[in-house]
């Protein structure tokens, strides 16, 4: 019995002497950027704030931000469909075109404030910050609900390469490769990926996803950064449904492809007052095509082709005064231009026409006197005008405005307007995990799943 009193006190010894050790570490909380458009505590910022750490989203095994956005309180992610269908975020309540998406700083959204979360990958992204609640003097008229943004990792350090390669059910597979390295003046980093997957259906679902990131950050001075990044996406998903679930077809498909592109440069003009400008760059070409699938498909609607170009420009400018080590006052302004061209069959089709050359443009003016207080929290004000906003002028188009908009939510082309609107309201109530909004599996349409465990995972790396 003695022996084994001993055996635990010297097993239970180490444990307390730890504890007793003093500590001279501390756990710094989030710095928090897109609440305020200033790097803040989160525990200061006065909004709804989550934030999101890619790495411990890739060490869960989460591939998209989609999936990491379900995490996130307030906050729904519907798709209509396998991987690659429309993909929608609704917070608090509001439409899925109520919330603003940044990569980078660089907006995505499309004139009207419709995004598809669907491409969106979690490949060199180092945090994701989602502002719940209205932001739309910071931000304009697409952030109703909130804004979510992601930034990517930059480089520093020893030059560090890595590689992974995933493979799993449905016939999916995904390769992906990393390098990253930097000193104390200038910091790089390169990723590239792909995915793809044969889909949930047993025809023309396939799809592919393929995205090439990176981002340069450079301190000429302790006084000044600059900051540039670049993504570029290729994606092409097939569907055999309409716009009610049913299988139509067996080579429909859609196919995005588009480029991302922002410059951030500050310098610090005097010990208090820093100047910093912004300039944005997002292009998307979205395609829909359908070929006749037989000698006998000569029907009205047996072929159809679409192709639409959007693209989105933005020059921004911005002071902070320093007033002390925990006051800052900020103001800015910011200029934004948009423009959507596409042809359906033989018919060319636009948004408008609007300044700069633009076919769609608009001019966004936001001051915020915003006061930061070190331990006490912050507080906001501001003001903001638009001008030509993209969003109230395709809303305004009337059926054809609105046609476009529904083709590019849903992700399926739907050949009669009343099936096309019943896909969007069922998208916009949430129901449903197929095109038919009945939340129903089909077994006799979905591939068998295979059993367990669905994926295999390589990686390398080095440095």
């Amino acid at each position: 019995m003695t022996r084994v009193l001993v055996l635990a006190a010297l097993g239970v010894a180490p444990v307390l002497l730890s504890a007793q050790e003093p500590t001279d570490t501390a756990r710094l909380g989030p710095i928090v950027v897109t609440a305020e458009r200033l790097p803040i505590p989160a525990a200061a910022v006065p909004a709804a704030v989550t934030v999101l750490a890619g790495a411990a989203l890739r060490a869960q095994g989460i591939r998209s931000v989609a999936d990491a956005l379900r995490t996130v309180p307030g906050v729904t992610v519907v798709a209509t469909g396998s991987f690659g269908a429309q993909t929608s975020l609704f917070v608090r309540g509001g439409e899925s075109d109520y919330v603003k998406v940044l990569i980078d700083g660089v907006p995505q959204n499309q004139p009207g404030g419709a995004f598809d979360f669907a491409h969106l990958t979690l490949d060199a992204v180092d945090r994701i910050e989602v502002v719940r609640g209205p932001v739309s003097v910071l931000y304009g008229s697409d952030a109703v609900a909130g804004v979510v943004q992601i930034f990517t990792r930059a480089g520093h350090g020893a030059p560090r390469t890595a590689m992974s390669v995933r493979a799993g059910s449905f016939g999916s597979t995904e390769v992906s490769a990393d390098l990253a390295g930097g000193g104390p003046t200038m910091g790089y980093s390169l990723s590239a990926s792909r995915f793809g997957s044969d889909g949930i259906y047993a025809v023309n679902n396939a799809y592919r996803d393929a995205v090439v990131s990176g981002r340069l950050s450079w301190r000429p001075d302790p006084r000044s950064d600059v900051g540039l990044s670049l993504r570029f996406g290729d994606d092409v998903f097939h569907y055999p449904t309409d716009g009610a679930g049913n299988i139509v077809d067996t080579n429909q498909r859609q196919t995005t492809r588009g480029l991302s592109a922002g410059l951030e440069a500050g310098r610090f003009l005097s010990p208090r007052l820093e100047a910093r400008v912004t300039a944005a760059y997002h292009e998307d070409e979205v395609r829909f095509d359908d070929e006749p699938d037989d000698s006998l498909d000569t029907g009205p609607f047996a072929s159809y082709h679409s192709r639409d170009r959007i693209r989105r420009f933005a020059l921004g400018g911005r002071a902070n005064v320093h007033v002390s080590s925990g006051t800052i006052l900020t103001g800015g302004t910011e200029l934004e231009w948009q423009r959507q061209r596409g042809t359906t069959l033989d018919t060319a089709r636009h948004t408008g026409t609007g300044a700069g050359g633009f076919d769609d443009g608009g001019r966004a003016t936001r001051g915020q006197p915003a006061v930061r207080r070190a331990r006490h929290g912050a507080g906001r004000g501001g003001v903001a005008d638009r001008d030509g906003n993209a969003a109230a002028r395709v809303r305004r188009d009337g059926v054809q405005g609105a046609d476009l908009l529904r083709e590019l939510r849903d992700g399926v082309r739907a050949r009669e307007p009343a099936a096309r609107a019943r896909a969007v309201d069922q998208l916009g109530a949430g129901r449903g995990a197929y095109p038919d909004g009945t939340g129903q599996h089909r077994p006799h349409l979905l591939r068998p799943a295979v059993p367990q465990p669905r994926s295999v995972l390589l990686r390398a790396g080095g440095s």
